[in-house]
C-alpha cells in the first residue's frame, strides 16, 4: 500500500537588470533587454506544465516593455511575479558606494521604503500582491525578514 504525497516544486528565475557580476553595484541599471530572453523558458510551462516564479528587480518592474512581458507571463503562462530586492538601485536611492553594502547597514526606514516601493511597483504591473521574495546577493538579514510579513510575503 503506497501513501500519496503532495509534492510542491518551485522553479524561480531571477529577472534582473544587465551589468551585474562586474564587481560594481551602480544605482542606475545598465539595461533590461535580457528580459526578452525569458521566452526561451516558455517550454517549461507549455510542455511540462511547470509555472515559473519570476523574481523581479526594480529596473525590470518599472520598465514599460518588461511590464508587458511580465503580464503576459502571468496571464498566459500562469507565472507568479515576485520580488527581488537590489538595495543599490531600488528607490529611494541615496549615493552609495559602488561596492556591495549589506542591507543590515541601511537604516530601518530606508530598507522599509525600498521594500514598500518594490511591492508597489509589482502591484502596478500585476494587479496582485506579491507573495515571493528574494534579496539580492542572498542578503536575507533579520531586518528585511521582519518587514516581509506586513507585505504578505510568504
Amino acid at each position: 500500500m503506497s501513501a500519496e504525497r503532495d509534492i510542491r516544486l518551485v522553479f524561480s528565475v531571477d529577472v534582473e537588470e544587465e551589468g551585474l557580476f562586474t564587481g560594481r553595484y551602480d544605482s542606475e541599471a545598465k539595461g533590461v533587454l535580457n528580459v526578452s530572453s525569458l521566452s526561451r523558458l516558455e517550454f517549461l510551462t507549455r510542455e511540462f506544465d511547470f509555472p515559473l516564479t519570476l523574481l523581479c528587480t526594480w529596473p525590470v518592474l518599472t520598465n514599460a516593455d518588461c511590464a508587458v512581458q511580465l503580464r503576459r507571463w502571468q496571464d498566459e503562462l500562469n507565472a507568479e511575479i515576485g520580488l527581488h530586492l537590489h538595495p543599490w538601485n531600488t528607490t529611494p536611492i541615496r549615493p552609495l558606494s559602488t561596492a556591495w553594502t549589506p542591507s543590515e547597514c541601511l537604516s530601518p526606514d530606508e530598507l522599509a521604503a525600498k521594500l514598500k516601493n518594490l511591492v508597489a511597483a509589482c502591484q502596478e504591473v500585476t494587479g496582485r500582491e506579491p507573495r515571493s521574495f528574494r534579496m539580492g546577493r542572498f542578503d536575507l538579514g533579520p531586518r528585511i525578514r521582519d518587514l516581509l510579513p506586513a507585505h504578505g510575503i510568504q
